[in-house]
């Protein structure tokens, strides 16, 4: 138990951010919510920004591999989701889910918990390296296929 307390006082604050963000990012999407199209990609891009050292490492092309593939595979199971375009206000009606929710979830504590490993024992940490850059291409290409998919059925929807 004190080493769960440790590990808790010597987070980063920032960190807790990040876990606030998540929280309140996945809640929202629990519920069907109007959004306007364009925002469909900051949480998207937001994830490419924070993991950019992925497009540059020396497993650069199995990221992006993994990103494009994940936003395929999102893309087209999201595609059987039919969205309620609202043309006069240029957004769609996603409808809520808590998948979102779980894996931000996922995501976030399997990265916290490489976190706290890679500062304390980088050795170990390297071991499972490839693995944490796989689920972040995954991750990523998650949400970037649903955003795709929402613009492509509003797209297809205002011709």
């Amino acid at each position: 138990m004190t080493n769960f307390l440790q590990i808790i006082k010597s987070t980063p604050f920032y960190v807790w951010g990040i876990f606030a963000y998540v929280l309140f990012f996945g809640i929202k999407n629990i519920k069907t919510r109007i959004v306007y199209v364009p925002k469909l990609f900051i949480f998207p891009l937001l994830l490419f920004f924070i993991q950019y050292k992925n497009f540059f490492s020396q497993n650069s092309r199995a990221f992006t591999l993994i990103v494009f593939l994940a936003t395929l595979g999102s893309f087209f199971v999201h595609r059987s989701k039919k969205v309620k375009v609202i043309k006069s206000l240029k957004s769609v009606e996603v409808i809520g889910s808590y998948i979102p929710l779980l894996i931000l979830l996922f995501v976030f504590f399997m990265k916290y918990y490489l976190g706290y490993l890679e500062s304390m024992d980088y050795e170990i940490f390297s071991k499972y390296l490839s693995f944490e850059n796989r689920i972040s291409g995954a991750f990523s290409g998650y949400f970037l296929g649903r955003a795709i998919n929402y613009v492509y059925q509003y797209w297809k929807e205002s011709k």
